[in-house]
């Protein structure tokens, strides 16, 4: 699936196989209402404007099939995002001045197609440097995924690897909560807009889970809309793959969204992102989560009892929604929406796969009785509540961003003598 704007083009395979046109083209009707206005050229006008097929478009057939080969020294950093603090390493923004430019990033503040860079320091994982070998391998496999930030390219050189992805203009979903939410502490956010980012998460889920991938950190922060304000995942740090039947011991996560087996230590699967989504889905509705405290221990016992008190100024505006977050957020992981597929009475494999989970929180009232339609969602085809400002002309008008980057390498020369992809080679650096 390919999202375009004013001065791109498909079709391009028609041309060059004689095949019959076989996309689907659906026209994004944005908020100014400005009018489509798409001209059409046939092969033999097109060959005499421009010139032979073949030479002009194999190139983009091959980027759209594959994704585009970005070389490092041709990303040139606009600045640091104070967005989002990831797990290891920190987030560039950046833009690959090789990319033939058009009017889609015309105003992009020099040109160029934007991504994002995450940075690390090998210093930081010199103890564990699987663990970023993990997080490629888990991009890698999710660049498909309609509802992650797929994963561009990876790098190193001495001191730092590099992971290089898609990147969310409309800046991250707690930005946007932040702006929704009254001084006060009442939501903004309607009861439809709720579901549709909530609905976004299940899709994601859906995914990950199929490949047996659990996320382990699902929250705003780590939600990036895209130029159609759809969310997408951004860090992959603690996302860990888990066969059925399987169960992980790591304490690991944001204290106030870790399911209560996570925070037991009594080991954990899929349902504990089907609580995360609870969490989610609360906050989304009422701005904050359930069982925050000031204090890291009363948040833990606030989450193995479970008791939800939602905010008086809510009474009018309660829906299914709130019934779908009591599912989720039951201790009990037998009892919980979108895990009674995935386990079995005694704790061990069931015969139901795992992937039926997200069947059983999608079948709930709430978006049953809203005809809410997952394969719109899917393929992106809903308004979403928020349209990004600037999102679709690549401008970074919704992220902050800082110059000055503290933990960047200082190097003899203007970028490092090696830059190479890395793989099971990778090893910590002497780093001072």
């Amino acid at each position: 699936m390919q999202w375009l704007s004013a001065g791109d083009f498909f079709g391009e395979r028609a041309l060059l196989t004689s095949e019959p046109a076989g996309a689907t083209v659906k026209v994004w009707i944005l908020p100014s209402k400005k009018p489509l206005t798409c001209y059409c050229l046939d092969r033999d006008a097109f060959t005499n404007l421009l010139g032979p097929l073949q030479d002009l478009l194999s190139h983009v057939v091959e980027e759209r099939a594959h994704g585009p080969d970005v070389h490092f020294e041709h990303l040139k950093t606009r600045g640091v995002l104070d967005l989002h603090i990831s797990t290891f390493g920190r987030y560039k923004l950046v833009t690959h001045m090789k990319e033939k430019r058009s009017s889609r990033s015309a105003g992009a503040g020099g040109g160029g197609r934007p991504f994002l860079l995450k940075c690390v320091r090998k210093g930081q994982v010199e103890d564990e440097p699987a663990k970023l070998l993990e997080e490629k391998r888990l991009l890698a496999m999710c660049k498909e995924v309609p509802f992650c930030l797929a994963l561009i390219g990876t790098y190193q050189d001495s001191g730092e690897l590099y992971f290089l992805r898609e990147v969310g203009l409309g800046g991250d979903l707690k930005s946007l909560l932040h702006k929704t939410t009254h001084e006060d502490g009442e939501s903004l956010l309607e009861d439809s807009a709720c579901m549709f980012y909530a609905g976004c998460v299940i899709g994601a889920l859906h995914h990950l889970h199929d490949m047996h991938i659990l996320y382990r950190d699902l929250k705003p922060e780590n939600l990036h809309l895209d130029d159609l304000g759809y969310p997408r995942l951004c860090d992959f740090g603690l996302a860990k793959e888990l066969p059925d039947g399987g169960k992980t011991f790591t304490l690991c996560g944001t204290p106030e969204y870790m399911a209560p087996e996570v925070v037991k230590h009594k080991g954990s699967a899929y349902p504990a992102d089907w609580w995360s989504l609870g969490i989610f889905t609360f906050e989304l509705f009422v701005g904050k989560t359930p069982f925050e405290d000031d204090d890291p221990f009363q948040v833990t016992c606030k989450i193995l009892k479970s008791q939800i008190k939602w905010p008086s100024y809510l009474d009018h505006r309660i829906t299914h929604g709130a019934d779908l977050i009591d599912n989720l957020l039951q201790v009990d992981q037998h009892k919980r929406l979108g895990s009674k597929c995935c386990l079995s009475p005694n704790g061990g494999k069931s015969s139901a796969n795992h992937f039926n989970g997200s069947r059983e929180v999608r079948e709930h009232m709430w978006f049953h009785e809203n005809d809410f339609d997952f394969h719109q969602i899917e393929a992106k085809e809903f308004p979403a509540p928020f349209i990004p400002r600037g999102a679709v002309q690549y401008e970074p008008a919704n992220i902050a961003l800082s110059d000055a980057d503290p933990h960047a390498m200082l190097w003899s020369k203007e970028l490092p003598t090696l830059l190479t992809d890395f793989g099971e080679d990778v090893s910590a650096a002497d780093i001072s």
